[in-house]
C-alpha cells in the first residue's frame, strides 16, 4: 500500500497526559521498555554486523550510561550473608542481560501478530493530520498548532490588535508565547518571533484497517532488515500472520465465506512462521490484501496463535502481539464466552514462554478502563500472565502490556517501538570485577590461594551449573594485593542471559572493626556510627548498621549492541554491604560508682580507660561517662587480643572529692568474660565543730565569780583551715559561771567549723592542737594552771558508708595532776587560791614579804613571827 505523505499526529507527554485511552509517547516508550526487560528482548535480537543502526531508544537516556551508547550497566550488585562458623559469605554479583550465545549468535525469536479484521475495521482510524499553515490565514478565535518534541501542541490567541492576532500562546507547556509582526507597506506580510512553523490540524481520512496495514508493513520491512545481520539462518526472526474475525478454519490462507450476501473473514493463519525475504514480502503483500468484514472471534485468533508459536523452534524467544478494535464477539456486543475462550488461549501463550503484548484500539481503550472489553484486554495480556477467564484474573504483575491506539497515539508508533525492542540486542562482554575489602574486615583465609575464592554460577531458577554449561572453560581469579579480589571473563566472551556469576570468599571482621564498635559504644555511640548497608545487600546487611565490607568494588565490561562491540566501560561502582561484629568476642568491663558520706551535685562524671600490653600500643577509652541515670555503673566493651592486657580507670577531677581505684584490671590474652572496677569518691575535707572539744575549770581554796579564759592552738597546722578555706590560727574559750570550791565546771568551745583534710581511703588522719588557759585577771591570790593538755582529733575514712568519723582525745603532761579518770574526755585545768597563812615572806611570785603581810591584813603579824618561822614560809611552795 501506499506510506502516507503528510505529517500525522505523534503524541507526546506533554500534550495528552490526561486524555482518556491515549498514552503520551515517553509513557509509551518507557513502558515498552519495560516490556523488553521482561521478555528479555533487549538481549534477543541479534549479534548482527550492522552498519548504521543505533542502539534501541531507552525511556531515560541520561540514565544510561553515556560511553556505552545509552546501555545500561549490567544488573550486578554485592550480597553479604553470615554463616554459622562466625565467618560471612561476601558475593560480587553480575547478571549477564543477553541471548548471545558464546559463538555470538542470537537466540531465535518466533512472532505470531495476531490482527482484528472485523467489519468495525473499515471505521475512521481517528488520526490526526496536521497540514501548514500561512501566518496571514490564521483566525484569532482557531486553534493551531506549533511542532515541539516531537508532538504537536495547541496554541490560541492572547492578544488581538485591529482584528488580527498579535500573540499565540501555548496551552500545554509553561505559557510560551509567539508574536506576530504586521507589515503593510509593499504588500501584506508577517513574521513570528520565534520563529515557528504553525499547522491546523483535521481528522484523516484513514480507516483503522488502513493505519493497522501501515503499521504491520513498516514492522514486517524491519524485521527483514533486522534479518539480513543475522548469518545463521537458524537465529533469524520469524513472523506468523494471523487475522481473525468470523468462522474458524485451518486453511493457511486470507480466505472470506458469504453469508446473507456479506462477505466476511475467515479466522485462520494467513501465513506460517517464516523469515526469508520472499516469505516477509509474501506477508506484506497478504497484509496489503486484508479487507474488513466478520465479528470479533477473538479466541479463534489466539488458538491459531498457540499452533503457530508451538510448532516453532525449540528454546526460540516467542512474542505475541494481539491487536483488537472491539469486543470479543459472534456478532455484537460483548460475549463472555468468547473471551473466556481467547483468555485461555493466551494463557497456553504464557505458559509456553511468550509475552502477549495486547494493543486496543476500540473507542474507549483505556488500560485503567474498568469495563468489559477493557478488562479483558489486559486479561489477555501478560500483565496478567495467570489469568484464566474473566472471572480468574488472578494478580496482575509489574510492567505494562497493553496499550491503546487514540488520534494522540497512532498504531504505527507502537509497532515502531516494538520492532525497536525486537530487532535490537544489547550484551556484555569482558567483563572484570575487583573488590577491595575496608580497613574493617579481612579475609577469612589470608593464606590460601586467591583467599579461596570461588567462581559460582546460577542459572535463572538460581541452580548452579558448572562453568562450561555457559561456554566458560577459562577464567582469571587474582589477589593483586593483600586486600583486593578480582575475576576477569575471557576477552569477548559474553555473559548468558539470566545467568548470574558470583566471585565468592569468605571474610571477617577485623581488628579495627572491634576497637571501633567497642570506642563507639563506650562513647555512648551506635557502634557502627551512621553507617548503613545498601539496598539489596543481604538480610543482614539492607539498610542495617554496620562497617562498610569493601572500600571500593567496580566492574569493567564492554557493552555490545546489535552485534556491534562498544566502547569499555569502566569503574562502575558495586553497592556497600556492611558487616556487624561478634559481641560475644568482647569482655566486659563493669566500672561502678561510689559514694561515701555525700550524695552528689553533679549527674555524671567522667573516667578515662587506659590500656597497657607488653608492646604498650593498646588502645584506650575516653570520655566515658557514670551517670545517675544509670545507676552509677557503666560498661566498657573491650575486644579480645592476642596479648594480655592491663586496663586502668582513671576519673576526671571532681572538685571537692578525693577518688580511690581498685587495683587495674588484667584481661588475658585471647579471653572476653566479666570484670569490674570501682571508683570511688569521698570529700576532700570534713567539717569539724570545735564544739566537740571539752574544757574543765576547777578552783581549789575558795568560791569564786571570775572569769577564766583558754585558747586552743593548732600544732599540727597542715589540712586545718577555717570553714572559709583561710588557715586556722587559735579559738578562745571563757568559762564565767559562778565556781565553788572544789567543782568542776565544763564548757566547749564555740559553735564553730573548722576544715580537716580526709587521708586515704582505710586510713587514719591525726590533727593535734593544745589547749592552754589564759593568766587569770586579776590574778592575785591564784595560783593558776599553766600546763597544756594535747587534743587530738582523729578522722578514718571507712571504705564504704554514709559518714566519715571522727574522735577527738585529750593528753596531759607527765606531772599534771588533773590527769584522772574522770578528766579524759575533757582538758582539765585547776587553779589554787593562796590564804594569807601560808603567803612567804619573800620573792614569791614576785612580791616583798611586806607587800605580802599588806594584804593578809597588816604590819601587826611581822612582830610575832620568829626567824625560824620565817625561814619556814620561805621554803613553803604553793601547788
Amino acid at each position: 500500500m501506499k506510506r502516507l505523505k503528510h505529517r500525522s499526529a505523534q503524541s507526546g507527554a506533554s500534550d495528552h497526559a490526561g486524555r482518556k485511552g491515549a498514552r503520551p509517547l515517553r509513557s509509551v516508550l518507557a513502558s515498552l521498555c519495560a516490556v523488553a526487560m521482561s521478555l528479555g528482548m533487549a538481549s534477543a535480537s541479534v549479534a548482527a554486523f550492522a552498519d548504521d543502526r543505533q542502539p534501541a531508544a531507552t525511556a531515560d537516556p541520561q540514565a544510561a550510561t553515556a560511553s556505552a551508547g545509552n546501555v545500561d550497566a549490567p544488573q550486578h550488585t554485592k550480597r553479604i550473608s553470615k554463616n554459622d562458623d562466625g565467618t560471612y559469605t561476601l558475593s560480587m554479583d553480575v547478571t549477564g542481560k543477553s541471548d548471545e550465545s558464546t559463538e555470538q549468535q542470537v537466540v531465535p525469536l518466533d512472532i505470531a501478530l495476531v490482527l482484528d479484521v472485523s467489519g468495525s475495521m473499515n471505521e475512521l482510524s481517528g488520526k490526526l493530520v496536521y497540514n501548514e499553515v500561512e501566518l496571514l490565514s490564521m483566525n484569532p478565535i482557531s486553534t493551531y498548532y506549533v511542532e515541539k518534541d516531537g508532538s504537536y501542541q495547541a496554541v490560541r490567541c492572547s492578544a488581538i490588535s485591529w482584528g488580527r492576532c498579535t500573540t499565540w500562546q501555548d496551552q500545554d507547556s509553561a505559557g510560551q508565547k509567539y508574536t506576530v509582526t504586521y507589515n503593510w507597506i509593499g504588500g501584506p506580510s508577517a513574521s513570528v518571533s520565534p520563529d515557528v512553523q504553525f499547522y491546523k490540524s483535521k481528522q484523516s481520512e484513514e480507516t483503522r484497517l488502513d493505519a493497522l496495514k501501515d503499521a504491520v508493513t513498516y514492522f514486517l520491512d524491519q524485521v527483514e532488515d533486522q534479518n539480513q545481520r543475522i548469518n545463521d539462518p537458524g537465529k533469524k526472526v520469524q513472523v506468523a500472520l494471523i487475522k481473525y474475525a468470523g468462522k474458524n478454519s485451518d486453511k493457511i490462507g486470507n480466505d472470506t465465506y458469504n453469508e446473507d450476501g456479506y462477505n466476511y473473514n475467515y479466522s485462520q493463519t494467513v501465513h506460517s512462521l517464516a523469515w526469508t525475504p520472499e516469505d516477509l514480502q509474501k506477508e506484506q503483500a497478504a497484509v496489503n490484501s486484508l479487507k474488513a468484514g466478520g465479528a470479533t472471534r477473538a479466541d479463534f485468533g489466539l488458538q491459531h496463535a498457540v499452533k503457530q508459536l508451538n510448532s516453532g523452534r525449540p528454546g526460540a524467544q516467542k512474542l505475541t502481539v494481539f491487536y483488537s478494535d472491539g469486543s470479543p464477539t459472534s456478532s455484537d456486543g460483548f460475549e463472555a464466552k468468547i473471551a473466556n475462550n481467547a483468555i485461555k488461549a493466551a494463557a497456553q501463550l504464557k505458559n509456553d514462554h511468550s509475552q502477549v503484548i495486547s494493543i486496543g484500539a476500540m473507542p474507549g481503550a483505556d488500560p485503567s478502563g474498568t469495563d468489559n472489553a477493557n478488562k479483558f484486554m489486559n486479561y489477555v495480556s501478560s500483565n496478567y500472565p495467570k489469568a484464566q477467564s474473566m472471572s480468574e484474573p488472578h494478580d496482575r504483575v509489574e510492567g505494562t502490556y497493553y496499550y491503546a491506539v487514540s488520534a494522540r497515539t497512532d498504531l504505527q508508533t507502537i509497532f515502531k517501538e516494538i520492532i525497536s525492542i525486537v530487532t535490537s540486542g544489547t550484551a556484555y562482554q569482558d567483563v572484570t570485577m575487583t573488590d577491595t575489602l575496608s580497613d574493617y574486615v579481612e579475609f577469612s583465609k589470608p593464606n590460601a590461594q586467591n583467599f579461596d575464592a570461588e567462581l559460582v554460577i546460577r542459572d535463572k531458577d538460581g541452580k548452579k551449573v558448572d562453568p562450561s554449561e555457559v561456554g566458560l572453560t577459562d577464567y582469571t581469579i587474582a589477589q593483586p594485593g593483600s586486600k583486593t579480589i578480582s575475576i576477569s571473563f575471557p576477552q569477548g566472551y559474553v555473559l548468558k542471559d539470566g545467568y548470574t556469576y558470583s566471585l565468592e570468599y569468605k571474610i571477617v571482621p577485623s581488628a579495627k572493626a572491634y576497637e571501633e564498635y567497642a570506642a563507639n559504644v563506650n562513647a555512648g555511640k551506635n557502634g557502627y556510627g551512621d553507617t548503613k548497608g545498601d539496598d539489596d545487600t543481604g538480610a543482614s546487611s539492607a539498610r542495617q548498621s554496620g562497617f562498610r565490607s569493601n572500600e571500593r568494588a567496580t566492574i569493567d565490561y564492554t557493552p555490545r549492541v546489535d552485534g556491534e562491540q562498544q566502547g569499555p566501560v569502566e569503574g562502575t561502582e558495586y553497592p556497600h554491604p556492611v558487616i556487624q561484629v561478634d559481641t560475644t568476642q568482647f569482655a566486659r568491663l563493669s566500672i561502678d560508682k561510689a559514694w561515701i558520706a555525700t550524695n552528689p551535685e553533679q549527674d555524671k562524671v567522667t573516667v578515662d580507660v587506659t590500656c597497657m600490653d607488653t608492646d604498650g600500643k593498646c588502645t584506650g577509652y575516653s570520655d566515658i561517662d557514670i551517670s545517675k541515670s544509670s545507676n552509677w555503673t557503666s560498661t566498657v566493651l573491650i575486644p579480645k587480643a592476642a596479648a594480655d592486657r592491663t586496663y586502668t580507670v582513671t576519673e576526671r577531677p571532681v572538685d571537692g572529692f578525693h577518688t580511690h581505684y581498685t587495683k587495674p584490671i588484667t584481661i588475658p590474652a585471647n579471653t572476653a568474660g566479666e570484670y569490674s572496677s570501682t571508683v570511688t569518691n569521698y570529700p576532700a575535707a570534713i567539717s569539724f565543730n570545735l564544739n566537740q572539744i571539752r574544757v574543765g575549770k576547777t578552783v581549789q581554796g575558795t568560791d569564786t565569780d571570775q572569769d577564766f579564759t583558754f585558747t586552743l592552738s593548732p600544732v599540727t597546722a597542715e589540712g586545718v583551715t577555717n570553714a572559709d578555706g583561710t588557715p586556722f590560727t587559735d579559738a578562745t574559750l571563757t568559762l564565767g559561771d559562778r565556781f565553788a570550791n572544789g567543782t568542776q565546771v565544763t564548757g566547749t568551745f564555740a559553735d564553730t567549723s573548722i576544715k580537716l583534710a580526709t587521708p586515704q581511703l582505710g586510713a587514719d588522719a591525726m590533727y593535734t592542737f593544745n589547749v592552754r588557759e589564759n593568766a587569770p585577771s586579776p590574778s592575785a591570790g591564784w595560783a593558776a594552771d599553766m600546763d597544756a593538755v594535747t587534743v587530738t582529733v582523729t578522722v578514718h575514712v571507712p571504705t564504704e558508708g554514709d559518714t566519715i568519723p571522727t574522735g577527738v582525745t585529750y593528753r596531759y603532761g607527765v606531772n599534771d595532776t588533773d590527769d584522772t579518770e574522770s578528766n579524759k574526755d575533757l582538758a582539765a585545768f585547776t587553779n589554787h587560791w593562796i590564804a594569807v597563812s601560808q603567803l612567804p615572806f619573800t620573792g614569791e611570785q614576785g612580791a616583798t614579804p611586806l607587800a605580802w603581810l599588806a594584804v593578809a591584813g597588816g604590819l601587826g603579824a611581822l612582830a610575832v613571827l620568829s626567824a625560824v618561822g620565817i625561814s619556814a614560809w620561805r621554803r613553803r611552795h604553793m601547788l
